[in-house]
């Protein structure tokens, strides 16, 4: 999506990416959530206020939400190439970190 052009596109999927993650650590925790934001509150509950999860983690999923809704009810999305690469960094980043989490059930 990203060597294609398709910037909307890959925005909305970065952030469902980085949702997902989300969703799967917290229910780790046996919390389960019914909305993305409800979901949203409980990581940062369980794990950006904790400590457990680095803070820039929590910016990423500022910045993505903003991204995705800029992408779902904007015309376009105006994140250049250059942020979309390093939004798929940071998500793969993320992965990592979760599914270490989750393995271990602990979180570096």
């Amino acid at each position: 999506m990203l060597a294609n052009g398709y910037r909307s596109m890959a925005s909305r999927t970065l952030y469902y990416a980085f949702f997902h993650y989300c969703k799967a650590l917290v229910h780790a925790q046996s919390v389960f959530t019914n909305s993305h934001k409800q979901t949203h509150i409980q990581f940062r509950k369980l794990y950006i206020k904790t400590g457990l999860v680095d803070q820039k983690y929590n910016e990423v999923l500022k910045d993505l939400i903003e991204a995705r809704a800029q992408a779902d009810y904007g015309y376009f999305t105006d994140l250049t190439q250059e942020e979309l690469e390093q939004f798929l960094a940071e998500v793969r980043s993320f992965g990592d970190v979760a599914r270490r989490s989750i393995e271990t059930d602990s979180v570096a």
